[in-house]
């Protein structure tokens, strides 16, 4: 199996400003080559049909824009984008993405919950932002032609977590105990898998990537019934 390739602009030297963070990281580890990387990046930037961007949940992972504060730009190993604005908070909301010649993906946000409750983790928003970025690495790597049965590796990591408490943004759903604080302050996880997913392994990896970082959380465990209903209703184009 081959490597994990470096990271486009290292994560140590990105400034991610807030306190939450999420960092992304998809590494195509196939033998065999993406077909048409090339063509695919003077897609992306302009993003023509298919998107692969996924808007239920509203500002979507892999956003382009078209002003100068953000557009996607030329770079050595790909194309990348930085994305700054004032947002809805007292920090300034940032977005940032990079797709290699190779195929490799990284993203690098602020969390959610810092526009809503910079003290908390939802755990229904972890979960259906992970499902998102599985979904997007789906339909990213089917318009890069990447093989059916190639392998991903899929990384995703938490920071800034420390002292939050696990809640959610669904009045619906009700926690018990209400108080879950985490004494760590970041929580990460990779999984492998093969190219294309499918739906029920979308709700599976979801589970697998996230039990890790919940578990910090007076060892919260969800039951795979409410990952099984939250990530299916986002698949079916559903926040809940």
């Amino acid at each position: 199996m081959a490597g994990v390739a470096r990271e486009p602009f290292a994560p140590t030297r990105l400034r991610v400003t807030g306190r939450g963070r999420i960092h992304l990281k998809v590494t195509n580890v196939a033998t065999s080559p993406i077909t048409d990387a090339r063509t695919c990046l003077t897609w992306f930037a302009w993003q023509r049909p298919p998107f692969p961007t996924i808007h239920t949940f509203g500002w979507p992972i892999g956003v382009v824009l078209h002003v100068d504060n953000g557009k996607p730009m030329a770079d050595a190993d790909g194309v990348v984008a930085r994305i700054t604005s004032p947002g809805f908070s007292t920090h300034e909301d940032f977005d940032y993405w990079a797709l290699r010649l190779n195929g490799d993906f990284y993203l690098a946000q602020n969390l959610f919950e810092d526009q809503r409750d910079p003290a908390a983790i939802f755990f229904n928003t972890r979960m259906v932002r992970t499902a998102e970025a599985l979904l997007y690495c789906r339909n990213l790597y089917n318009n890069l032609g990447l093989k059916t049965g190639a392998t991903i590796q899929f990384r995703v990591r938490h920071s800034g977590i420390k002292g939050r408490n696990l809640s959610t943004s669904n009045p619906n759903r009700l926690m018990w105990p209400q108080e879950r604080k985490s004494a760590a302050d970041a929580s990460e996880r990779t999984v492998e898998f093969d190219h294309p997913l499918t739906d029920r392994g979308v709700v599976e990896k979801t589970r697998e990537l996230l039990n890790p970082l919940f578990v910090l959380f007076d060892f919260f465990e969800p039951a795979e019934s409410i990952y099984q209903h939250i990530v299916g209703n986002f698949i079916r184009g559903r926040c809940t």
